[in-house]
């Protein structure tokens, strides 16, 4: 089973919510203290499910943000196994003194049933040969604290 990566387009939004979706154990409503009472997923409204991580966790949501991603620059690469998508990373192209050209890793996930088949490294290795492409000098990587069940 080989990895195919793309770039990602609109049509992709409900499969990069499911990605996204795979990773959250528990569901929660949100009130103005904080977290609320559990629920199920399709109890939460769009803003409740983008407190679980980002407009990435709901296809509405994700559907605006695509605006925005678009307006940035911001290129969305798409990981397949066999035709499904099972991870995606982002990648910002930036030029900064004294830094010069770099290429910016940002949101990387990939499904949990799907972890530890390569998804994560053939995205990384599609985002290197841009960085070449582009003429970058490095990658960078900003890890969160949490950075999920691969304890990055």
């Amino acid at each position: 089973m080989s990895v195919k990566v793309r770039f990602g387009t609109r049509d992709d939004i409900d499969a990069l919510v499911e990605v996204n979706c795979s990773d959250v154990q528990e569901w929660y409503h949100f009130t103005s203290k904080g977290r609320g009472d559990k629920a199920s997923y399709d109890e939460l409204s769009t803003i409740e499910r983008t407190m679980h991580g980002g407009p990435w966790m709901d296809s509405k949501a994700l559907a605006k943000y695509w605006g925005d991603i678009e307006k940035l620059g911001i290129i969305t690469l798409v990981a397949e196994l066999e035709g499904k998508v099972v991870g995606h990373l982002d990648v910002i192209v930036s030029d900064e003194l004294p830094l010069e050209r770099f290429l910016y890793l940002d949101v990387l996930m990939v499904h949990r049933d799907h972890r530890r088949k390569g998804v994560a490294t053939a995205l990384i290795r599609k985002a290197e040969k841009i960085a070449k492409e582009k003429g970058a000098k490095f990658m960078m990587v900003e890890p969160e604290q949490y950075e999920g069940p691969s304890g990055l």
